[in-house]
C-alpha cells in the first residue's frame, strides 16, 4: 500500500537473468488469483517488462497504477475515479497496458478509438479523454517525446430533434375556437375566460399557447 492508500499487487524477482520489480496490478481491479497468475509470467520470464531493453520507458499499466492514478485520485471525486478505473480496466490497460509508453503510436490510438466508436461512441470519446490525460502526464514527466493522442477528433454529438405530435402542435385560430368550445362546453364560465383571453392576444399579451393558468384567470371579467 502506497501512502496515498492505492493498494497493488508487487512481484520481487528475477527475469531474464536480472533482478526486477514489477507492479502486477491494482488491487481494486484484479483478483488474488489472476494477480498469481501475472506474478507466474514473471517468475519464468515471459514477461515483456525486460525485454528489448531499447528504451527506458515504463510500460503504460506500470506508469498508469504507479504513478498517474494515484495523481488522478487525490485531484477528482470519488465518482471520477470509479468511472476512470472502469475505463482503465476495460479499455486502456487490455489494450496499451504491455507497450511502453513511447512504442505508443497515434496509429495505435486510432485503431483503438475506431474499433470501440463502432459500439460506443460517446464511451469512446470519454476514454480518449483519460488517455490523453495520461499520455500528457508521461509526456511531462519525460517518458514521451509527443503525445500520439493529440489531434485525434472525437466522434461528433448526434444532432438532437423533436418531433411535436401532432396533439401538441399549435392550431389555427378557426380550429382552437372549435376545440375550445368543445372541449370546455361542460364549463361554460371557464370557456368565456379563456376566450376573453384569446381576443386578448390578439392585440398583445402571450399566445394561448403558451398561456399559464395565471396569465389567463387575469383576463376573467
Amino acid at each position: 500500500m502506497r501512502p496515498s492508500g492505492h493498494r497493488s499487487f508487487v512481484w520481487h524477482g528475477r527475469a531474464q537473468g536480472e533482478s526486477v520489480g514489477a507492479t502486477v496490478g491494482p488491487a481494486a481491479l484484479m483478483t488474488v488469483e489472476d494477480a498469481r497468475k501475472r506474478a507466474l509470467t514473471l517468475r519464468l520470464g515471459t514477461t515483456p517488462h525486460k525485454a528489448e531493453g531499447r528504451s527506458g520507458a515504463p510500460l503504460f499499466r506500470d506508469f498508469v497504477l504507479d504513478e498517474w492514478l494515484p495523481v488522478y485520485r487525490r485531484r477528482y471525486a470519488p465518482s471520477s475515479c470509479r468511472f476512470a478505473n472502469r475505463v482503465l480496466e476495460r479499455q486502456l490497460i487490455p489494450a496499451f497496458g504491455l507497450l511502453r509508453l513511447d512504442a505508443i503510436r497515434r496509429i495505435d490510438v486510432e485503431r483503438w478509438f475506431d474499433a470501440y466508436s463502432r459500439t460506443a461512441p460517446g464511451g469512446a470519446n470519454k476514454a480518449l479523454e483519460i488517455l490523453g490525460q495520461i499520455m500528457n502526464a508521461a509526456l511531462a514527466a519525460g517518458h514521451v517525446g509527443t503525445a500520439p493522442v493529440k489531434g485525434i477528433a472525437k466522434n461528433p454529438r448526434p444532432k438532437l430533434t423533436r418531433f411535436l405530435d401532432p396533439s401538441l402542435q399549435p392550431l389555427p385560430g378557426n380550429q382552437l375556437v372549435h376545440l375550445l368550445k368543445e372541449q370546455l362546453a361542460p364549463r361554460p364560465a371557464l370557456l368565456r375566460v379563456v376566450l376573453q383571453f384569446r381576443k386578448a392576444c390578439q392585440c398583445h399579451g402571450p399566445t394561448i399557447q403558451s398561456a399559464t393558468p395565471a396569465q389567463i384567470m387575469a383576463h376573467a371579467t
